[in-house]
């Protein structure tokens, strides 16, 4: 475990405790897939930390730059890797106070976990969570600290012995699952939930939607009911540590296809 203080990197046996972050979620994290010092679509990951310091009024002078954070991570921490490595960043208002903190100075901490090669399953189920729902605003597009519906969602997941849960909007409209942004697949027609919708801005969600568009395949935004989700023709969830998850069933009723997304698959180099 590491963390940066006053632009030093200091090894440490245990995560800093902030009770800011802690009690009221003041916080926002980011989670970056490495192979080596190669860090994934570390672009996009940097540009949503940039828009998590505006939308949580964080001061900008204690962001570092991208080529001061890229350098830190690699020169530092991954210098010896040749490994895959999950990086944490979390990032926290650096105050005291209750509701009203008492400066917006951030602060943020790096650990590293060495991790086999995220592997996809060839069965994965999942179904919809329907005791909370995600509204929409600003901070439901970031990862913010206060998670607590995904968490709720992923112990709902576990006890129903399903692989993920599909979390739903306040409209009732699809948002995401627990830790992933969700697609659909029909005739052909590839859809994902809008920003309106609620979901987390998810960087391999900007990844697939840009990379597409710049190959001439379509990505249509819109909302989608729990109807379309039943009658899709294939389901895939995409994060930056597993890239991209085919869906094969909807519980024990729903089966999916998988072939048109192995073609996407191949498509984005994944």
């Amino acid at each position: 475990m590491y963390q940066w203080i006053n632009q030093q990197i200091k090894a440490q046996s245990e995560k800093p405790f902030n009770a800011r972050a802690a009690k009221y979620g003041d916080g926002f994290f980011e989670t970056i897939y490495a192979d080596g010092d190669n860090l994934f679509l570390f672009d996009l990951h940097y540009e949503r930390i940039t828009k998590s310091f505006k939308y949580l009024y964080f001061n900008e002078a204690n962001l570092p730059t991208k080529e001061a954070l890229k350098n830190t991570i690699t020169e530092h921490l991954l210098s010896q890797s040749t490994e895959q490595s999950r990086i944490s960043l979390h990032f926290y208002r650096d105050a005291i106070g209750f509701y009203t903190p008492s400066s917006n100075d951030a602060s943020f901490n790096i650990s590293i976990q060495r991790l086999d090669v995220p592997t996809n399953k060839e069965n994965y189920s999942i179904g919809i969570y329907t005791e909370n729902k995600k509204y929409a605003n600003p901070i439901s597009e970031i990862k913010s600290s206060n998670a607590l519906i995904s968490v709720l969602a992923a112990s709902w997941k576990a006890m129903a012995g399903i692989d993920d849960a599909i979390i739903l909007n306040h409209e009732n409209n699809i948002c995401e699952a627990t830790a992933s942004n969700i697609f659909i697949i029909k005739d052909k027609k590839i859809i994902t939930p809008p920003l309106r919708d609620a979901p987390i801005d998810g960087v391999m969600r900007r990844f697939i939607i840009e990379t597409l568009l710049e190959k001439n395949i379509i990505v249509i935004e819109k909302s989608i009911s729990d109807k379309e989700l039943f009658d899709a023709d294939e389901v895939f969830l995409s994060n930056t540590m597993q890239k991209i998850q085919s869906v094969s069933s909807f519980g024990n009723s729903i089966e999916y296809g998988r072939k048109y997304t192995e073609e996407l698959r191949l498509l984005l180099g994944l």
